[in-house]
């Protein structure tokens, strides 16, 4: 059987587990995670406040599975007579290679795979980078446009070749195909899925056009 499932946030070392509700998103064609708090404030606003402070890099956990390494892009703080409580957002650590141009020497690239090339344009990034489960084919030559994101960049380079990046729990951005590996675990009624919804419709369906 399948026990409690305990949601916690570890920010400077310290784990926290007060939350309303903790959100997080990871797609196969997304190369970065995205999150959502909200935080009761149970040290008192000004100190929750200061505990999420945009920028604050934290890791979100289930039980003790990562689901996410990153940073907090921004906070909306609410209180009321009778509670205080703040919104919390953030991606993961990739965000920084989706949202900064690429920066190289000469910006011109021969007979490499998509991944070295990623390898070489993040190593100045400490948080993130780029890693890969398949076999990629080297690019006879790239040039990068001034201004061009990292993720650009190697999002153009993997899309000719067929694959997707995708943010993974620890930050990185994985190179990968779609149905190439499966998520361990199970998502069954009256255990693990609480509520769930569906529309079905007729409309806009003809005999011919």
């Amino acid at each position: 059987s399948m026990g409690p499932e305990v949601l916690s946030v570890v920010v400077g070392g310290v784990r926290y587990t007060a939350f309303e509700e903790v959100r997080v998103t990871a797609a196969m064609n997304k190369a970065a995670r995205t999150f959502s708090l909200t935080v009761a404030a149970e040290f008192g606003a000004p100190a929750t406040n200061a505990i999420f402070a945009v920028g604050t890099e934290l890791e979100i956990y289930a039980n003790a599975d990562l689901l996410l390494t990153g940073f907090v892009d921004g906070k909306h703080p609410k209180m009321s007579a009778q509670d205080a409580t703040i919104d919390v957002n953030g991606r993961s650590s990739s965000g920084d290679l989706i949202d900064s141009s690429a920066d190289h020497k000469t910006g011109r690239f021969e007979k490499k795979t998509p991944l070295e090339i990623g390898k070489e344009l993040s190593a100045k990034f400490k948080k993130t980078g780029f890693t890969s489960d398949q076999q990629l084919e080297k690019v006879d030559q790239y040039q990068l446009t001034p201004g061009e994101s990292v993720f650009r960049c190697i999002e153009k380079m993997c899309r000719q070749q067929g694959m997707t990046l995708a943010g993974t729990a620890d930050g990185q951005i994985n190179l990968t195909k779609a149905g190439t590996s499966r998520q361990g675990g199970a998502l069954i009624e009256g255990q693990n899925i609480l509520e769930g919804t569906a529309n079905h419709s007729g409309a806009n369906r003809h005999s011919s056009y």
